[in-house]
């Protein structure tokens, strides 16, 4: 049953109810059907047996009728005939192959090479040589004993006559080797003709002459690939409809083993827990997977700029996890958290030099306040030299005049060596808030540099 209902904030709401329901007055509710697999066994003709629904029936919230079988295969190749694999489209070339092989070994049986035809009357049996012996003097030896006048030496009325002619020594060629190079050479076709309709070239398996050039075996290689890719491509969606039943049948094995919770390491010895909650069946689970030859080629690449990336601040621990991970998902995410601790450094370091600068230019707004009043200072110490001329002048007393004086260049004296020290004494503090910041700024270059640990 499929509800139609409106929530508290008048937004309308859809539910899905079992077949058990009872509806209440005034809800709309409509009914339909929701597909279910079976299975059952079959003997005869007409003989069922064990008919019942399947137990990890795999279905979705947003799709009841989702249903798979529990069998997964795929279609390679149904464009003008029926569905073939790609072992099935090469089986007439193996069967071929199977009977050639046959038929060479039988010529192989039967090679027997060049023989020898001898008149064995010949051989010198007076002289004590059999057969026997003869074969041996000839294969061992090489020499070929014969005697002209054994035919016809001991055959009454012709002792002591005229000598046989030799010419009862001949050779037969019973070899195979052109039937044996005839077959060998329609299995070599056979097996080319196989790397063709596959897309395996020989160059893909490594067979190489040292003829070719290494931009064509590249270019075969290449080729080779692209043929293949799509049994690939498709192979791969088979394993991953595989694994998706199998995290269905999972999903439903926990739920009914009474457990809360569940737990596991992940490659960077990362421990995850994942609540099972009443809604953990109702769950809608995916598996993405990727290992094309493009990602293997990003890979590569990403992993060529390690170098580059530790000069700009990455450390051996982010280096490390990019050269084990396999995904270009983390690595791009491990690359964006190093960017992002980067920027904080340098945020950081021109946080450190503002505030350098600033102190530095109050010490010298102090500087220049204290060069003035010295400066002042000096200009008083003027006027009372002055006042002192003109009292001297005035025909004062010489004594008041002296003391008054003297008075008076001792408090200048004071001033001036006071003033003095204070300069001094502002131009050390200078120096040394100079040095407190190089050292703090070298301090936080060193902590930036040092691998971070990160409990999880």
């Amino acid at each position: 049953g499929f509800i139609t209902y409106f929530d508290e904030d008048g937004e309308e709401q859809k539910d899905v109810v079992s077949e058990d329901y009872e509806p209440i007055e005034g809800e709309d509710i409509y009914w339909d059907w929701v597909t279910e697999i079976w299975e059952g066994y079959r003997i005869g003709n007409d003989l069922y047996v064990g008919i019942a629904p399947i137990q990890n029936q795999q279905i979705s919230i947003d799709n009841p009728n989702s249903q798979k079988l529990p069998y997964y295969g795929a279609v390679y190749n149904n464009d003008n005939t029926k569905s073939k694999s790609l072992v099935e489209i090469m089986k007439p070339l193996q069967y071929m192959y199977l009977i050639i092989w046959y038929r060479l070994e039988l010529a192989l049986a039967r090679d027997k090479g060049k023989i020898l035809n001898m008149d064995v009357t010949q051989i010198p049996k007076s002289m004590g040589v059999d057969i026997n012996k003869w074969l041996h003097y000839l294969t061992s030896m090489g020499v070929n004993f014969i005697n002209p006048y054994e035919e016809g030496w001991d055959i009454p009325g012709r002792e002591g006559g005229k000598a046989a002619s030799f010419n009862q020594v001949a050779s037969v060629d019973l070899t195979m080797s052109r039937v044996i190079a005839d077959y060998i050479g329609l299995m070599s076709k056979i097996e080319e003709m196989i790397g063709e309709l596959s897309g395996v070239s020989r160059q893909r398996q490594g067979q190489v002459n040292t003829s070719e050039l290494v931009g064509n075996v590249e270019r075969a290689v290449m080729q080779s690939a692209h043929i293949t890719e799509v049994h690939f491509w498709i192979h791969n969606r088979i394993k991953k409809r595989v694994l998706e039943a199998l995290l269905e049948a999972t999903k439903q094995a926990w739920t009914e083993s009474g457990k809360k919770k569940l737990h596991y390491i992940t490659d960077d010895m990362t421990r995850i827990f994942l609540d099972i909650s009443d809604d953990f069946l109702y769950s809608d689970f995916g598996i993405f997977a990727s290992d094309s030859t493009m990602e293997a080629k990003n890979l590569e690449a990403v992993r060529n700029l390690l170098q580059p990336a530790m000069q700009n601040g990455a450390s051996l621990t982010d280096v490390t996890e990019i050269v084990v991970s396999n995904n270009l998902t983390e690595i791009r995410k491990k690359l964006k958290e190093i960017d992002k601790n980067k920027q904080k450094r340098e945020e950081q370091m021109v946080k450190l030099q503002n505030e350098s600068q600033q102190q530095i230019s109050e010490m010298e707004m102090q500087l220049r306040s204290e060069e003035l009043r010295i400066k002042e200072e000096g200009e008083i110490r003027k006027s009372d030299t002055d006042i002192r001329v003109a009292l001297i002048k005035t025909g004062m007393e010489e004594e008041k005049l002296i003391a008054q004086g003297n008075k008076i260049s001792a408090d200048i004296d004071k001033n001036v060596a006071d003033n003095d020290y204070k300069y001094e004494e502002l131009k050390e503090q200078i120096r040394s808030n100079k040095a407190d910041e190089a050292i703090k700024a070298r301090q936080v270059q060193v902590q930036a540099s040092k691998p971070t640990t990160t409990k999880k």
